[in-house]
């Protein structure tokens, strides 16, 4: 921060303060484990954010939002390192469902830490009804036909 003292002959002392903040990029990554589960089960999600000057981010919170809708599932911090990892609980019906982890972007200091977004992640909840139903029709059609030679 600069600061300055103005002062015109016929006004009073006026000041101006100058503050220079750099903007930092961050970079936000997203595990989902397990990647298939029951309907109910508890499903980690980690990561790490970090920053394009390789510098610490500190602590940090995070949000894991469904995709479709946007709405917030979940919310963490990260690590003074950056690393982040909680728990939700999977969706209860069958399904696939897309998440993707937010950072909205902070402070600190005279860096402004700039907000990012995970890529999606996947999670199968459930046996989804065409990968057991597919073979399963097919095994019985055989033995249909079988039992009519």
């Amino acid at each position: 921060m600069v600061q300055f003292n103005l002062q015109p002959s016929t006004s009073p002392v006026r000041t101006l303060i100058v503050e220079t903040i750099v903007v930092v990029a961050t970079s936000l990554t997203l595990t989902l484990t397990p990647s298939s589960a029951p309907p109910g089960a508890i499903i980690t999600y980690s990561g790490k954010l970090t920053r394009a000057d390789g510098l610490a981010t500190g602590v940090q919170p995070i949000k894991l939002r469904d995709d479709m809708s946007g709405a917030i599932i979940a919310t963490t911090s990260t690590d003074a390192s950056g690393n982040y990892s909680a728990t939700f609980t999977a969706p209860p019906t069958d399904g696939s469902y897309y998440y993707f982890t937010q950072f909205d972007g902070a402070v600190m200091g005279t860096a402004f830490l700039a907000p990012s977004s995970s890529l999606v992640r996947e999670t199968t909840v459930g046996i989804p009804y065409l990968q057991i139903g597919g073979p399963l029709l097919v095994g019985l059609l055989t033995v249909f036909i079988s039992m009519r030679k």
